[in-house]
């Protein structure tokens, strides 16, 4: 049985919770084999005191990526506690961050 990570993002705080069915969101997938599959791509913009998305929820399969498209107005980093915990770090303007959780459980994420 294939293991499914759900993403639920919660910025400033993303939660990634794990599930067991292999469905997914298919619309950032351009893909027709697993082995050609594109990564999800979430689009986060950090703009003064506001930080979008809010709750959104996405799922993906345990170690397939995720591209964070941070769009700040300032430098920082996104803090993801997994094990081992990551340090994503951003400069103002567009930057695109990697992730990839091995391990399907609930995983946050923060600004």
């Amino acid at each position: 049985m294939k293991r499914v990570l759900a993403a639920a993002f919660l910025l400033p705080v993303l939660a990634l919770a794990a599930c067991g069915s292999d469905s997914s969101d298919s619309s950032s997938s351009s893909g027709s084999g697993d082995g050609d599959k594109q990564p999800q791509v979430v689009t986060v913009t950090i703009e003064g005191d506001s930080v979008e998305p809010n709750g959104d929820r996405i799922k993906v399969a345990a170690g397939e990526e995720i591209q964070f498209k941070v769009t700040s107005d300032r430098a920082a980093a996104l803090h993801v506690h997994s094990n081992p915990e990551q340090t994503l770090n951003f400069d103002v303007g567009t930057t695109t961050l990697p992730l990839t959780l091995d391990q399907p459980g609930v995983v946050e994420v923060e600004t």
